[in-house]
């Protein structure tokens, strides 16, 4: 298999959510133990495992960085109407 597997996500989620405390904490996969990183070539191993474990930890990082609980249960186009709804009220912007 040519991506990141399932076990693979989880380890790498179990990792993020144990070392993650807040934006700019988490940069990338130069911030991953290079013993999980084996961990991770153990499970699955391909050529381009270095490039899909950096944007999955990339995702996740852009997913923390903008998640708030007050978003919980919400689709992404209701997350961002919020969030213009609040940089709206912010600024004092027209509607």
């Amino acid at each position: 298999m040519r991506r990141l597997n399932a076990k693979q996500k989880k380890l790498l989620n179990k990792w993020f959510k144990e070392n993650y405390t807040g934006a700019g904490s988490i940069g990338g996969i130069i911030d991953l133990p290079v013993k999980t990183f084996d961990d991770l070539e153990e499970i699955n191993d391909f050529e381009t495992i270095y490039q899909h474990t950096d944007n999955y930890i990339a995702d996740l990082a852009c997913e923390y960085t903008h998640w708030s609980p007050d978003f919980e249960g919400q689709t992404m186009a209701e997350q961002q109407e919020a969030l213009i709804r609040h940089a709206r009220i912010s600024t004092d912007m027209p509607d």
